[in-house]
């Protein structure tokens, strides 16, 4: 399982223009890392296709509205990512998207 982490060097712009699209076969939103179990889903879903992207901090609607990232998110997400088999590697990234010190957390994967 990698979860390595990394700010990103998207900036907001750039999340703002993919939450343009929209959710697609490759692309999801959740709203918080209360939602980590339905991402997983998600995940898995990708890992059977052509892999995607979830953006954790962005409502179904599509609006950017960030959270706190911990390490206790970190250690969240590492719970569920073990529950992989066979592990799969998931990027994460780490987007800001205001001065109140919110991120958008991206899981990346790629098949």
């Amino acid at each position: 399982m990698s979860l390595a982490s990394r700010i990103s060097p998207v900036t907001s712009q750039d999340l703002l223009n993919l939450v343009r699209r929209g959710e697609s076969d490759q692309l999801e939103f959740k709203q918080s890392s209360a939602q980590f179990p339905r991402a997983g889903e998600t995940l898995c879903a990708f890992m059977n296709g052509r892999g995607g992207q979830v953006l954790i901090g962005v409502r179904p609607d599509g609006s950017v509205i960030g959270q706190t990232i911990a390490d206790k998110t970190f250690q969240e997400l590492a719970q569920i990512l073990r529950r992989f088999d066979p592990p799969i590697p998931v990027e994460t990234e780490r987007i800001p998207v205001g001065a109140d010190g919110l991120e958008v957390l991206v899981l990346k994967f790629w098949s």
